[in-house]
């Protein structure tokens, strides 16, 4: 097993890998034949820390602003080892950290942080990365969360 202070490094190292492979959108999918933003985080966490998560059903559509998908993927992010940061300012990320997005009134949306101003996610589009420089992604950051097991 990986030391602790290794697991962020070999989490993000992961996500780039499903990037790499061009993995899918799946909705509720969570493993390299294809995966949602949800799925995307419980599936490279689970890869690297050799474990399953079980993600209760959700209809699609629940990524479109409601509560109840922004309590699901927090949930999740709980589940997978990950504590919220008190600061929510990039320059605090670190690589392998979970950052979360806000779209409309509810925090929807969540890649891991790969260093510099770059990330990995999952969008309809498949697994990607991009910059948060500039961009949409830059305003809607509202959370950090690191692993801390």
């Amino acid at each position: 097993m990986e030391k602790l202070n290794n697991i962020p490094v070999a989490i993000a190292a992961e996500a780039q890998r499903w990037v790499n492979l061009k993995v899918p959108h799946t909705h509720q999918g969570n493993s390299i034949r294809g995966c949602d933003c949800l799925g995307f985080l419980t599936g490279v966490a689970g890869s690297v820390l050799h474990r399953v998560w079980k993600v209760p059903y959700y209809p699609e559509d629940w990524i479109y602003h409601t509560e109840e998908f922004e309590i699901l993927l927090r949930d999740g992010i709980k589940e997978t080892g990950f504590e919220l940061m008190e600061k929510t300012i990039l320059r605090y990320a670190l690589i392998g950290d979970v950052i979360l997005f806000k779209f409309g009134r509810y925090k929807c949306h969540a890649g891991f942080f790969l260093g510099g101003a770059e990330f990995a996610h999952c969008t309809d589009a498949g697994c990607r990365i991009d910059t948060l420089i500039g961009s949409q992604w830059t305003k809607r950051l509202k959370e950090i969360w690191r692993y801390d097991r």
